[in-house]
Order: C-alpha cells, then structure tokens, then sequence
C-alpha cells in the first residue's frame, strides 16, 4: 500500500546513537490519533496489466478463492476494506492499463500507476511496487505487508564462544541425551533383531518396525527454551 498528500500523526517513542544504541524517551502522557475520516471519499489505484478476465476486476478481487494470479493485489485489496471499516472512509477505485511513471506534467494527467501517484491523482494504490530509488521521490510508501522472497543469513562458527552455531538449537546436555538414547536405542534393536531369529513365532513385529518406533520415540523429543507455536516433528 502507498499513500500520498497525507498527514500522519507521529509519536516520539524513543532516540537512537551509536554508542547507547535505542533509549526509550517517551514523555508524552496523551496521543491524538485519528480514527474517524467522516465517511470522506479517497481515491484508490490499481493496475490490471491488460489482464483478460472472464469477470471484472473487482469481482477477481473480491473473490475468496483459492490464491492463485493476482495473489498479493487481493491481499491488498482486502487490507485496504479493513481500514475503510476501522477509519470510517470510502473509497472509489480507478483502474489503469499499466504502471506507466511517465506523465505530461503540461496536462496534469497520467494513464498509468506511478503517474496518477506523482501527480498526486489518487491517494492509495492497491497493487504492491518495489522499492526502488527513483520511486521513493514519487510515492510515500507504507509498512510492510508481503514478502517478496526469504534470504538465510549463516554465521561463521568459529565466531560463536559458546557453542557451534551448525550445533543449534540443542544444547551440549541435549546431544550428550540423544547419543545416549541412540545407543540404547542401539542395543534394544540388536536384542530385538537376535530374538526374532531365535523366537520367530513369539515375536509379532520385525526388526524395521522396531527401528520405526525408536525412532519416533526420539524425534518426539527435544530440547528449547522458548515456546514454538508451530512446531514439526
């Protein structure tokens, strides 16, 4: 989402330096925020790319169907009808053939995304743009509300004073429990798969569901000091 020609309130949370880092400064007792917009109309953009539709454009994103094109401008979509009902505003939506920034300044009119915002023709934009230099001096841009994809950072582990980060989460105790479990594990297998062949009409399971079970038994364990809310096995 991108907004523009807007006022924000802003509240001083707290300063930041090098050499205290973030200080919460706060002594503010009242903070004005503005809930209500008194029903006032905001114009709000969106472009299809010429997509051909067998229903309109606002009915593919109002639609609850599983996501599949048009994904991330139906989240945004979505997003924009919460705050209509948080804020008390409407909105009337204008579509574009495409993003076209290129505008006629002597016309004070644009056909595309990026030029209706830098003429400051509408207020919102519903499709998610990338943040490039040369667009932040045209549209103020808004928080974060998707992804465009996931970067894993690796430490060096040599650069780690309490453990081998290649070793975490676990703790020393806990890999010194999981080779202690695996090597009972071990032994109970090796007696299983000796009385199998030595009593194989008294023995109902066979050596891999013996190893199936311990298995299990140990990925059922685990060892962290925080609480995950989605956690696998």
């Amino acid at each position: 989402l991108f907004s523009r020609n807007g006022k924000f309130h802003v509240t001083l949370e707290g300063r930041w330096n090098e050499e205290r880092g973030f200080s919460i400064d706060c002594r503010q007792s009242l903070y004005d925020r503005r809930h209500n917009f008194q029903n006032v109309a905001i114009y709000v953009v969106f472009t299809d790319l010429r997509y051909k539709h067998n229903r309109t454009i606002l009915e593919r994103l109002e639609t609850k169907e599983p996501l599949q094109d048009f994904a991330l401008w139906r989240f945004s979509y979505h997003y924009v009808q919460m705050l209509m009902m948080k804020h008390n505003f409407r909105v009337q939506y204008i579509t574009t053939p495409g993003w076209g920034s290129q505008s006629s300044m002597a016309h004070k009119n644009s056909t595309g995304l990026l030029g209706q915002l830098k003429l400051r023709q509408v207020d919102l934009s519903v499709n998610m743009v990338y943040v490039y230099q040369d667009r932040i001096a045209i549209v103020d841009y808004s928080v974060v509300v998707a992804m465009h994809n996931c970067r894993f950072v690796f430490r060096h582990p040599r650069r780690s004073n309490t453990r081998i980060t290649f070793l975490q989460p676990f703790d020393n105790s806990a890999w010194l429990g999981l080779i202690t479990g695996l090597t009972v594990a071990g032994v109970a297998l090796f007696c299983a798969f000796r009385l199998e062949r030595k009593f194989p009409w008294n023995v109902s399971r066979t050596s891999q569901e013996y190893l199936l079970t311990i298995v299990g038994f140990i990925c059922l364990q685990g060892f962290a000091g925080t609480t995950f809310l989605n956690a696998s096995k």
